[in-house]
C-alpha cells in the first residue's frame, strides 16, 4: 500500500516556514502516486501558511489536526510591559510540566500524536513514517512505537540543529534540560531508518557525534518548487534590491553593514524588505534612508514574492553567524530566478557556494565597506553565471530521491 503517515507540527494551514518543507514533499509524494495521512498542530494563529494550496483540496494529503495548550505567548516577540509578565508566568508554568527544552512546541502535544499515529498503524497497516523536526521531541515518542511494531520504517527530517543548534532555547537551558534532550537526540538519531538533514554541515556534526550511524545520515537538501516560478522573462529594475523573507535575530552588524554603504554609494539603489515584521527599521532610519531608499512591504506569496525577485537588480542575503554553513531554500529560489546575490554574512559553506559558482557576491560584515561601496557603484568587476543548473535541488527531484528510503 502506498500510504505515508507523515508527522509535522507547522504542516499548512499552520503559517510558519516551518511547514514548508514537509509540505512539499507531501504534494510531490502524492503525485507519485501516495496518500499522505499528515497529522498536524492546528493553528491558533490569524494567518495562514503561504504554502496551504500545495496540500489543500488534494484527495491524497488528509490532514489530522490536533489542539495544543501551548503558550502563544512564547512564540511571540517585541512584547508589551504586560505581555512580558505573562510571558515569564507562561515559561515558569510550560518549565514546571516539562523535562527539555521549554520552547519546544510539541510538548503538550505528543500524547495526541502517538495515539492517532498508533491508530493509522493499527488500522491501516501503514509502516512508513515521515517525522518533520523541530519541534524535537515528536521524533522520540515516535521511535518508541518500534518497541511494538518491530517493521516500522521510521525516517526523521531534521530540518534543523537539534542539541548543537542556537535556536530552541539550547544556549539558555540548564544543564540537566540539556542532559535529557541529548539523551532523547541519541535515542533518535541510534533508532531511525534514516535521517535526512538538509545541509553538509548537520551531517558532518552528527556523523561525528555518532560515528556508528553515520552511514544512516544523509543530505537531502532544501529546495524550489517550480510550480511558483515563473518562465517569463521580464526585464530587470537597474536599481532595485530586493529583501525577502524573516529577519533573523544576531543580523544587527550586518544590517549596519549595508545601511552605510548603501548611503555612501554615488547609485540610487531602492531597497524593498518583504518581511512580516519592520525589525532593525531603527538602523535605516538613523541613517535616513527609511522611506526615502529602504521600504518595508508586507510578505507577499510566493507567486508573487517570485515576480518582484525577477525584476530585481540583486537580492540581498543577511546571513547570521549561526547559520554561515547553511545553504537554505532561499538561495535555490534565487538562482532559479537568475537573479545575483548580495551575501552579506561571515565566511562559510554558503560564500564558498556563491562565489565558486558565480551566483551572486559575497562581502565580509568584517571586512571594509570599502569593496561594497564599489560593488553598488558598478565599479567592481563581475561576471554572472547565468547557466548554473539548479534543476537537481527542484522538489519533484528531491522527492524522487525520498522515495528509495522508503519500505
Amino acid at each position: 500500500m502506498k500510504e505515508i503517515i507523515l508527522i509535522a507540527h507547522s504542516f499548512p494551514p499552520y503559517p510558519g516556514i516551518g511547514g514548508r518543507r514537509s509540505a512539499k514533499f507531501a504534494k510531490y509524494l502524492s503525485r507519485l502516486g501516495y496518500t499522505i495521512y499528515a497529522i498536524s498542530a492546528k493553528s491558533n494563529h490569524k494567518t495562514i501558511s503561504h504554502w496551504h494550496e500545495d496540500v489543500s483540496n488534494n484527495t491524497k494529503i488528509i490532514n489530522y489536526q490536533f489542539t495544543s495548550i501551548y503558550p502563544k505567548i512564547l512564540t511571540k516577540s517585541n512584547l508589551s510591559f504586560f505581555e512580558k509578565i505573562q510571558y515569564k508566568l507562561s515559561l515558569l508554568y510550560v518549565k514546571i510540566l516539562s523535562k527539555g527544552t521549554p520552547y519546544d512546541l510539541s510538548v503538550f502535544l505528543n500524547k495526541k500524536i502517538i495515539n492517532q499515529t498508533r491508530k493509522f498503524i493499527e488500522e491501516k497497516k501503514i509502516n512508513n513514517i515521515i517525522v518533520s523536526i523541530a519541534p524535537f521531541s515528536t521524533a522520540f515518542y515516535v521511535l518508541k512505537l518500534k518497541e511494538k511494531f518491530k517493521n516500522l520504517n521510521v525516517i526523521i527530517d531534521m530540518r534543523d540543529p537539534w542539541t548543537w543548534g542556537s535556536g530552541y532555547g539550547f544556549t539558555t537551558i540548564s544543564k540537566n534540560r540539556m542532559e535529557y534532550e541529548t539523551e532523547m537526540e541519541k535515542y533518535v538519531i541510534e533508532n531511525c531508518n534514516t535521517l535526512f538533514v538538509p545541509t553538509l554541515e548537520m551531517k558532518n556534526n552528527l556523523q561525528d557525534k555518532y560515528p556508528q550511524k553515520s552511514d544512516n545520515v544523509i543530505v537531502l537538501s532544501h529546495g524550489y518548487d517550480i510550480d511558483e516560478m515563473s518562465c517569463e522573462h521580464i526585464k530587470h529594475n537597474d536599481n532595485t534590491i530586493t529583501f525577502y523573507g524573516s529577519l533573523y535575530p544576531s543580523i544587527e552588524k550586518n544590517v549596519e553593514y549595508f545601511s552605510l554603504a548603501l548611503k555612501k554609494a554615488k547609485l540610487q539603489f531602492q531597497l524593498n524588505i518583504y518581511s512580516e515584521t519592520t525589525k532593525y527599521s531603527e538602523i535605516f532610519n538613523n541613517n535616513n534612508q527609511l522611506n526615502q531608499k529602504v521600504f518595508y512591504k508586507k510578505s507577499l506569496d510566493p507567486k508573487k514574492i517570485f515576480f518582484e525577485i525577477k525584476k530585481s537588480k540583486y537580492i540581498l542575503i543577511l546571513q547570521p553567524i549561526y547559520a554561515v554553513d547553511f545553504i537554505t531554500t532561499k538561495i535555490y529560489e534565487i538562482i532559479f530566478n537568475r537573479v545575483p546575490i548580495v551575501l552579506i554574512s561571515k565566511k562559510g559553506i554558503l560564500s564558498d557556494f556563491i562565489v565558486e559558482n558565480k551566483v551572486g557576491y559575497f562581502f565580509d560584515v568584517t571586512d571594509s565597506k570599502d569593496k561594497l561601496i564599489d560593488f553598488l557603484n558598478g565599479h567592481l568587476p563581475y561576471q554572472y553565471n547565468s547557466t548554473y543548473n539548479i534543476e537537481e535541488y527542484s522538489f519533484e527531484n528531491l522527492t524522487k530521491q525520498l522515495e528509495k528510503y522508503l519500505s
